[in-house]
């Protein structure tokens, strides 16, 4: 079965089991539908952590689709009232090729609701286009609990092992850039060994966007230059030497919220490092791979 049709077939058997006693846990999960008056409807996927009430996290639309968009997510949870208002607010990344003008971001507000077995959370969005002010659209969203009912299908019907876990792996993604990040102030490098012949440095600011300017030079030879940092992940790939390669992220406005800093995706073969950088005007952070087994 096609992973798009297992998704509608488990957003289905989602109406059974699905509890709102789920959202007393720390970190939530939830899968459904985002349906656009007179639009179309899209999958919708909300995964964040809750403090005090305050939620911070991400969604995903149109999860798997050519359009797939990442946007990150604040809100909050109201136990009393059984309510989950929640935002999106930039977006990290997408596979859409639309002009980033053009983005509606989601406003919504979704109330618990009964269902003869089970129960969701439901309820309408307002779109506006980026700064708040100008709405783009409108429509309705349903979400029900992920994980635990993959688990329950999965123990009912073991042969589908195969088919549910990589879907309930990637429903269980972790935003890893916020949490496995590894410190390198202004003036020290990080470290790191490799078998690859290529490596791909994504580079981001996910904080407030103020300015940052960056320069990236890969031994001494300019691959970026004077790039803005936005929400919006920039992506490069070189070619690595086979012995000693350096990075330097270098700073070349501080912005309005001085030092420099940017979230970095190092990736070389199937080693993964998150890497958040704070670089000063003239004081480079590096990055130092080195070639196993090379001297």
């Amino acid at each position: 079965m096609p992973e798009r049709k297992a998704f509608r077939y488990i957003t289905f058997l989602l109406l059974l089991w699905c509890d709102f006693g789920q959202l007393t846990a720390q970190e939530y999960i939830l899968v459904g539908s985002l349906t656009v008056d007179g639009a179309g409807s899209y999958t919708y996927k909300l995964q964040f952590k809750d403090s005090a009430g305050t939620i911070k996290g991400f969604s995903i639309t149109d999860i798997g689709g050519k359009n797939q968009t990442r946007s990150a997510v604040t809100g909050s949870i109201n136990e009393s009232k059984k309510e989950l208002v929640f935002r999106e607010v930039n977006i990290s990344n997408t596979k859409s090729t639309a002009a980033r003008d053009s983005f509606c971001f989601v406003h919504a507000r979704l109330k618990l609701a009964g269902m003869k077995k089970g129960k969701a959370l439901k309820g309408r969005f307002t779109g506006y286009r980026s700064g708040g002010k100008s709405q783009c659209a409108k429509g309705s969203i349903v979400l029900y609990s992920a994980t635990d009912v993959l688990d329950k299908l999965m123990k009912q019907n073991p042969t589908a092992d195969s088919l549910l876990k990589p879907l309930k792996a990637r429903l269980r993604e972790p935003d890893t850039s916020q949490t496995n990040a590894t410190t390198v102030n202004s003036g020290s490098s990080f470290e790191t060994t490799y078998t690859s012949s290529t490596a791909t440095l994504e580079l981001w600011d996910d904080q407030h966007i103020d300015g940052d300017i960056v320069s990236v030079l890969h031994n001494r030879q300019t691959i970026l230059s004077r790039h803005s940092l936005a929400s919006t992940r920039k992506q490069l790939t070189f070619q690595l030497t086979g012995k000693t390669d350096t990075i330097a992220l270098v700073a070349i406005s501080e912005g309005s919220e001085p030092s420099n800093t940017a979230m970095l995706k190092l990736t070389t073969g199937s080693s993964i490092h998150y890497l958040k950088a704070s670089s000063k005007l003239n004081t480079p952070t590096y990055i130092i791979l080195r070639a196993k087994g090379s001297n």
